[in-house]
Parts: C-alpha cells; sequence; structure tokens
C-alpha cells in the first residue's frame, strides 16, 4: 500500500510537468554549464553533446519541435533547487541517482541516460597500483557530488569479502 501511495505523487507532478510544457510550448531543460560531448556551446554558439540531443528528442516528442527548447545552464549544487521551483522541466545533466535523492530531495529518476565511473591519476613515482593503496587520501570533490572523499582500508577490507 505504502508503495502505491508513495508512487501517485510522482505521477500527478509528471502530468503538472507535462501541461506546463505543452502550455508554454517550450520545454525548460536543466544542462551543465559546459562539460565536453554532454553540454557545450561550438563557435556558432549552438549547444552540442548528449545532453543538450536528448532535450531536443524530449521536445520532439512533446511539442512536435526538437528546436522548442530552453536551455538552462546549471552548476551541480543548483540543479536540484532548480528542479524543485519548477524552474526547469527537466534535468539532463551528470547526475546520479541515488535513493537517496529521490526520497529526501523527491526527486524522480524516470531512467539512465548515461553510465559513467570515476578514476584517478596519481605520478607514476608514487607506486599507486590499485585504489585502495590511496589509503587515508584526501579527494577533492564537487559540492554536492555522490563521489567518495575519502578512502578507508575498511572499504577495500569488506569488498574483498
Amino acid at each position: 500500500m505504502a508503495c502505491a501511495v508513495a508512487f501517485f505523487p510522482a505521477v500527478a507532478s509528471a502530468g503538472n510537468t507535462l501541461a506546463r510544457v505543452r502550455a508554454n510550448g517550450v520545454v525548460h531543460c536543466g544542462v551543465s554549464e559546459g562539460i565536453a560531448g554532454f553540454s557545450i556551446k561550438d563557435a556558432s554558439g549552438r549547444r552540442k553533446g548528449l545532453d543538450v540531443d536528448f532535450c531536443r528528442a524530449v521536445a520532439a516528442a512533446v511539442l512536435g519541435d526538437g528546436e522548442k527548447v530552453a536551455f538552462v545552464t546549471l552548476f551541480a549544487s543548483a540543479r536540484f533547487p532548480a528542479l524543485k521551483a519548477n524552474r526547469i522541466d527537466r534535468l539532463a545533466r551528470n547526475t546520479t541517482q541515488t535513493l537517496g535523492r529521490e526520497v529526501n530531495i523527491g526527486t524522480h529518476f524516470a531512467g539512465i541516460l548515461y553510465y559513467d565511473g570515476q578514476s584517478f591519476i596519481v605520478p607514476a613515482a608514487s607506486r599507486v597500483q590499485a585504489v585502495w593503496d590511496l589509503d587515508d587520501a584526501s579527494i577533492c570533490v564537487l559540492k554536492e557530488s555522490t563521489r567518495m572523499g575519502h578512502i578507508s582500508r575498511l572499504e577495500h577490507s569488506a569488498s574483498q569479502g
């Protein structure tokens, strides 16, 4: 019963968004401020990339014209507030789907557009061969991201079973 009740607000919200997009005649799409391959302006000022193409595809499907999209550039820390305040209709920006975000922020991830991973570059002289060799290292990450900021030997031990 709880699952059924939890589902209805997402459906109602999706219906409201669709109605708003159709009434406005444009999809307001939140994208990154400029990540090559995802959302970046070319020499003529036209946005290009995977996220941009996805926004245009949504506009074509909903409004019949892939050019009926307004791109709203967002820093990582501004993406969820913009979504909740209805400044954007759709977020097509590098964002990790987590249960915590769906529950705590009240977002609804409709699907996955892109899978990625994480790597670390270290000087060859460091002799680091694997991530667990970075035990107790500080790692810089973007605020509001889901990337790990500290690696501990305990995590490595747990992954070894």
